[in-house]
């Protein structure tokens, strides 16, 4: 069969064309193809530890030219961030922004970002760089909390203070005076913290919702599972740890649990009297109980719980109702916050036989009393206060209109409240 000239041309040209050519010129590699996943803005950023930084971080990932905006990047922080992933989306534009709170360590910081496709399949990652700034003294936000609530907090006398935050979050810890806060990670993060009490030694009780009580004997380094007291018709009220060892335990029913052997058995007790809330269970420095019954007042047992008196005040003439019950094992003086006609902080040095008010208000309800170092402190419900002499208080937080969260005070006078969204620090 012959071979027509022009065919003969093109044929030799197919052939040339597939050796390998010495002139110089473009090579098709095939990136074009691949996604390009890029820093966009917000690297390199240096601000003060536990803020958010000021500029925006932008991510933005493409394919072919093409906004990869059906895709997913999870961002993972160091430090005490690390179980604090967020997932960010891509916009319509390829690029991913996210406002990015710094951890609490001083120093180098890095933030891990991972492009994640539809299927959540991981595509590629990138580092980011920052650098943490020491705080100077006034109010800042805490490094490394979930953006949610805290419920409750309690202190060891090592200074390791606990929190717990609604929305089955971690238990978190903070060494640092409230600075910084890390995972318990040992207890795990399904539970539901409603209170946590320790006995100011090493010994913590957590009590988790609809579960009961989480014991450590090690200062929250690990935990166990102790069971609850309470029958199947009751509910959790609250809580309280003395450092006498005794663990106490109200439900709705108006019955007080009381364990001496870190919640292994239970004795039931009762006051007596009609159904009230019973909270802020306590021991004195001389053994007596103490319990708050709210528009029933403050009651009080000289014998282990099996009886019961309710505690007056000389000035209560329509009944006193008690917001707050507080005993300073440090001095052992006893707190109650008043919310009746005679509004304030009242204080007994005398195991109770009589009380002095430290102030009067006619407009604050007093809760949480607390007093550390010798400085009483107090909220209702919305600020936080100090006492710095009769009839005198000072406001130290407000939560701007929103129900606060409880507070803590570190041993080294630093203080941590919140609102319900998220918490601070003041450093003295």
């Amino acid at each position: 069969m012959k071979l027509y000239l022009p065919a003969l041309i093109l044929l030799v040209s197919i052939i040339a064309g597939c050796s390998k050519s010495k002139i110089p010129g473009p090579i098709t590699t095939g990136d074009d193809n691949k996604v390009k996943f890029e820093i966009a803005g917000g690297n390199n950023q240096e601000d003060t530890i536990g803020r958010i930084l000021s500029d925006t971080i932008k991510l933005k990932a493409t394919k072919n030219g093409i906004a990869l905006n059906t895709y997913f990047i999870e961002f993972r922080g160091s430090g005490c961030n690390d179980d604090l992933p967020i997932q960010g989306y891509m916009n319509s534009d390829g690029i991913c922004r996210y406002m990015y709170r710094l951890a609490g360590n001083t120093g180098a910081q890095t933030l891990k970002a991972t492009l994640l496709d539809p299927d959540k399949k991981r595509i590629d990652s990138l580092v980011l760089n920052f650098t943490g700034v020491a705080p100077a003294q006034g109010w800042h936000p805490v490094a490394c909390v979930p953006f949610v609530s805290a419920m409750k907090f309690c202190r060891l006398s090592s200074g390791r203070l606990f929190a717990s935050f609604t929305e089955g979050q971690y238990l978190r810890y903070s060494d640092d005076n409230g600075i910084s806060w890390n995972a318990a990670k040992s207890l795990g993060n399904k539970h539901n913290i409603v209170s946590i009490k320790s006995d100011s030694k090493t010994q913590l009780v957590a009590a988790a919702l609809n579960e009961g009580i989480y014991y450590s004997g090690d200062a929250g380094d690990t935990w166990k599972f102790i069971g609850s007291p309470l029958a199947s018709f009751e509910s959790f009220v609250d809580m309280n740890y003395t450092p006498g060892g005794k663990l106490f335990y109200t439900a709705n029913t108006g019955t007080i649990y009381l364990s001496e052997n870190n919640g292994t058995t239970w004795s039931k007790l009762r006051l007596g009297e009609p159904i009230a809330p019973l909270t802020d269970p306590c021991e004195a420095n001389n053994g007596d109980f103490w319990i708050n019954a709210d528009a029933l007042g403050a009651f009080k047992s000289t014998d282990k719980g099996a009886t019961w008196t309710r505690q007056y005040d000389t000035d209560s003439h329509y009944g006193e109702v008690i917001q707050s019950l507080y005993i300073d094992n440090t001095t052992g003086w006893i707190y109650k916050g008043r919310n009746d006609n005679n509004n304030g902080v009242f204080f007994s040095k005398n195991n109770g036989t009589s009380f002095n008010h430290l102030f009067i208000t006619n407009n604050l309800p007093i809760k949480n009393i607390e007093v550390v170092n010798g400085v009483v402190y107090f909220s209702d419900g919305y600020q936080l206060y100090t006492i710095n002499g009769v009839n005198s208080f000072i406001k130290l937080f407000s939560s701007n209109g929103s129900t606060s969260s409880d507070y803590i005070v570190a041993n080294n006078g630093n203080i941590v409240a919140g609102n319900n969204n998220y918490l601070y620090f003041f450093k003295k």
